[in-house]
């Protein structure tokens, strides 16, 4: 099926626009995915600070300042005053699920959580007691604010402290995240519809551009072709391509004029029988030279072949003379032939006139002797 400039514009413009979506949404998940590492990055940075603060205690305990036991009680007690991001807290809980530090629900300390799951069924207690025994990691669930029992998507890093058997923790809420994640796509979507709408306009008006263009061209070769009309000439109103090609078909049709004016006069003369004349129009492309040259070429040759006929028939005018010539000599023989044919039926004529008398007076002397 035959496609238009413009149906082709609009494709390319459709392609490209899909392209700008596609690059778009890989770009946006991109930027959620930093964005939430940049919390992991955070909530890790932080626990680690919280590991090192039960070391420092583990350490002091093991000077001798006091006992571990004291150590970890003292240490609980600092972790649990430390706060971020003034309602962000640390949380901690032993190899084996038991809680032993969360500020916001401290009833919850001393009981044991190891099979806690979210709304979603996350084991998320299992899952980073198993993360930070195999050197530390992220775990994402869905966890209540402070004062609410609304779960809200988390992001928690964990962290091992060996000493005591003990898996450290924070976390960020990344509800705001998904907020920002949902205002940057919105403004994405705005730059990319505002793009579209330009790349639409300027589309258009280059398509209705082009396709005016080169529909003034297909008009001009069309009323050519049906008119003979080579004064006929191409508007540019482009220096682009379609006006070179413009241009190109201007300078054929001015260069094809002259040369088939000119063979029309010659052809008109060899129609009155005139031979003599040839095609003189100066010719610059390879195709109006072909032609003039295939004209003069045919001229050359008929005019060959005029004078080949010519002496042909002089030649049969000379035989013919010849041949009524010798027709009469024939003539003249056949008359005297004929002449002396006479004399000879005469004279047998009266030699059998003679032989009849003869025979009469034989027949009568026979009569008489009888």
């Amino acid at each position: 099926m035959r496609r238009g400039i413009s149906l082709k514009m609009v494709t390319v413009v459709l392609t490209a626009l899909a392209g700008l979506i596609v690059v778009s949404v890989v770009a946006l998940g991109f930027l959620r995915t930093s964005m939430v590492e940049d919390r992991v990055a955070k909530v890790r940075n932080l626990v680690e600070v919280a590991r090192d603060v039960a070391k420092s205690y583990q350490q002091r305990a093991e000077k001798g300042e006091f006992d571990q036991a004291t150590a970890q009680t003292m240490a609980l007690a600092v972790l649990s005053s430390l706060h971020y991001d003034k309602v962000e807290y640390f949380f901690g809980y032993t190899y084996d699920g038991t809680c032993v530090l969360l500020p916001p629900k401290p009833e919850r300390i001393g009981k044991n959580f190891l099979d806690l799951k979210d709304p979603d069924g996350v084991p998320f207690v299992r899952n980073m007691i198993e993360l930070a025994k195999a050197g530390g990691g992220a775990v994402f669930y869905k966890f209540p604010r402070a004062g609410s029992d609304a779960p809200i998507d988390k992001v928690s890093f964990a962290v091992a402290f060996e000493p005591w058997g003990w898996m450290l923790g924070t976390g960020l809420y990344i509800d705001d995240i998904d907020a920002e994640f949902r205002a940057i796509a919105l403004r994405f979507a705005g730059i990319v519809l505002v793009i579209s709408v330009i790349i639409a306009v300027i589309a258009f008006r280059l398509s209705r551009g082009i396709t005016h263009e080169i529909g003034h061209l297909f008009h001009l070769v069309k009323t050519v072709e049906e008119t003979g009309d080579l004064s006929l000439r191409a508007e540019i109103v482009s220096q682009d391509e379609v006006g070179a090609m413009a241009g190109a078909l201007n300078g054929f049709l001015g260069n094809l004029q002259p040369v088939l004016e000119d063979v029309k006069r010659v052809m008109s003369a060899v129609a009155a029988g005139d031979l003599s004349l040839s095609v003189e129009a100066d010719a610059r492309s390879k195709l109006v030279i072909d032609i003039k040259e295939s004209v003069n070429t045919s001229l050359s040759s008929l005019r060959g072949a005029f004078r080949v006929i010519a002496n042909n028939i002089r030649q049969v005018a000379v035989a013919t003379s010849e041949s009524s010539a010798a027709i009469g000599q024939i003539s003249d023989g056949s008359q005297g032939q004929m002449n002396a044919i006479k004399q000879i039926v005469n004279g047998i004529s009266q030699t059998a006139s003679a032989v009849e008398e003869v025979s009469s007076s034989a027949q009568r002397s026979s009569t008489h002797a009888k």
